[in-house]
């Protein structure tokens, strides 16, 4: 890592502390940011992706980049164009920090934050959600689990499951275990259930026969299997 490389990094780490601060006080460090986003160094390029992320993962953070909104509608189409185009580690970096800057704690759902999550969300690219479904389609463990990582976080917020209620296919996507043939893949579609089922608004917006099918998935735990002997046992008295 070059020296220029190192301090952008530590000043990014800074930024997490006083993100109001250095993007307020600094407004050089900003618009580096979003240059090392540019950037065609992959070194540069993923740790502005990080920092971006970091700084983003806290309420503060979120405040301070919503006051840079031209800068941050930039950073956020390089940030959906990396997840759709760039190489497979570029590409989980952009879903990880998408993840941190989607991520509000039930404490911190305000009005304005919840408003500002959804709006970050619709710029990344369009339509994100049918995007980011594709991607956790595809054969690929790593870009799997990170778009169900993405789409879990979007799950735990009102705006986010109107969205995924609407989408045609989601529900019966979700709830199929036979999607499933990793640890990993069991556990992060869990998650995605257990954003559902835990929150406060679920019920309501998906409506309780729907509900009631997230929660059974959700009490059975996340490697459930379904039993065979009543079917070996039936194929045995006929």
């Amino acid at each position: 890592m070059s020296i220029f490389a190192g301090l952008f990094k530590f000043f990014g780490n800074v930024s997490y502390l006083h993100p109001r601060k250095i993007c307020s006080q600094y407004d050089t460090f900003p618009k580096l940011l979003l240059a090392n986003l540019e950037s065609e160094d992959s070194v540069l390029k993923g740790i502005a992706v990080d920092t971006l992320g970091v700084i983003g993962s806290t309420d503060d953070g979120k405040l301070a980049l919503a006051q840079q909104e031209e800068l941050m509608l930039k950073s956020l189409m390089i940030l959906g164009s990396t997840i759709k185009n760039s190489p497979t580690d570029l590409r989980l970096r952009a879903l990880h920090s998408t993840s941190s800057l989607l991520t509000l704690q039930k404490s911190s759902q305000t009005t304005e934050l919840l408003s500002l999550t959804e709006y970050w969300f619709q710029h990344l690219f369009p339509d994100p959600l049918e995007v980011l479904l594709k991607i956790s389609k595809q054969p690929f463990k790593d870009l799997h689990c990170g778009s169900l990582a993405v789409i879990s976080k979007i799950a735990e917020h009102s705006w986010g499951q109107r969205a995924l209620k609407s989408h045609p296919g989601f529900l019966e996507y979700v709830l199929d275990r036979s999607t499933e043939n990793c640890s990993e893949g069991k556990q992060t579609k869990y998650e995605v259930i257990t954003s559902l089922v835990e929150s406060l608004t679920a019920e309501e917006i998906f409506g309780r026969p729907d509900f009631m099918r997230l929660r059974a998935y959700y009490i059975e735990g996340p490697c459930y299997v379904v039993a065979q002997h009543s079917v070996a046992m039936e194929g045995g008295s006929t």
